[in-house]
């Protein structure tokens, strides 16, 4: 399997060792990857599968897609001195609120962003208040030149946050807020390529995927006791429904847009 960093290397071995051990019949061999690589290997029909990636409709072109776990929503980052008190309601943040501050938000043109938060992204693009910062094949790190002050706010996966916060020196500490307009759990899953080798694994994966849904506990343990404390209950109703979907079976509806598109910014990291 191939290892990604979407949406958190943390989240994502755990999550891979745990699905190894149901598929203990293979020989497994990791490589690390960007995404773009990995989904041009999956178009060249390349016997490598995903770990972990959100579904995109060009990404279904080219390969199957197998749920595997629920990925708390994005939420907002950013510094600590900068958090707007006035765009808080409840203890989130609301975008539409923010993008009316005078804050410059960044996102990345290879990312996908939520469907709940794409028109709002959109409207601050246009308005100027949020900036596409590098190229589909030049990755910029976001959250670093938040803590080094070139930019005020992004968007971000907590899990893919707590990791960073972890093993990243900052400059000044960030802080990570859920978002009023962004509340459902995405699914992240495997992508095998779309031949019959990546078919036959596809199912096998799957089944691995289903056997540990049936005992979810051991699953629910990715997830930190923050994210439990909110997203238990529909953790646990999603792994019950997830327990009985089987491979090919009718496939859910996408839940991630393909990445905004516009031109990049020539701002550098």
């Amino acid at each position: 399997m191939v290892q990604l960093d979407e949406p958190g290397e943390g989240f994502v071995l755990d999550a891979q060792r745990l699905l190894e051990r149901e598929l203990p019949e293979l020989t497994h061999q990791h490589r690390a990857s960007s995404v773009r690589r990995l989904e041009r290997e999956l178009a060249s029909g390349s016997p490598i599968c995903s770990m972990t990636m959100l579904r995109r409709r060009e990404r279904d072109d080219v390969g199957y897609f197998i749920e595997y776990l629920p990925v708390p929503p994005m939420e907002l980052v950013i510094r600590l001195e900068s958090l707007p008190e006035s765009a808080i309601e409840n203890g989130k943040i609301s975008l539409l609120k923010l993008l009316d501050l005078p804050l410059r938000g960044g996102i990345s043109p290879t990312r996908a962003y939520p469907l709940e938060l794409q028109d709002l992204i959109k409207a601050g693009v246009t308005k100027g208040s949020i900036e596409i910062l590098g190229s589909p094949s030049l990755n910029v790190n976001l959250m670093a030149m938040i803590s080094h002050r070139r930019l005020d706010y992004t968007f971000e996966f907590p899990v893919i946050t707590e990791q960073y916060s972890r093993i990243a020196p900052l400059s000044e500490p960030l802080v990570s807020l859920p978002m009023a307009e962004s509340q459902t759990l995405i699914t992240a899953g495997l992508y095998c390529p779309r031949t019959a080798w990546g078919r036959t694994m596809a199912a096998r994966i799957d089944a691995a995927a289903r056997r540990l849904a049936q005992a979810p506990d051991i699953l629910l343990t990715l997830y930190s006791v923050s994210q439990r404390a909110i997203y238990e209950q529909q953790l646990r109703d999603y792994f019950r429904a997830r327990a009985t979907v089987q491979f090919p079976g009718v496939e859910p509806p996408l839940q991630v847009d393909p990445p905004l598109t516009a031109a990049p910014s020539s701002t550098a990291p």
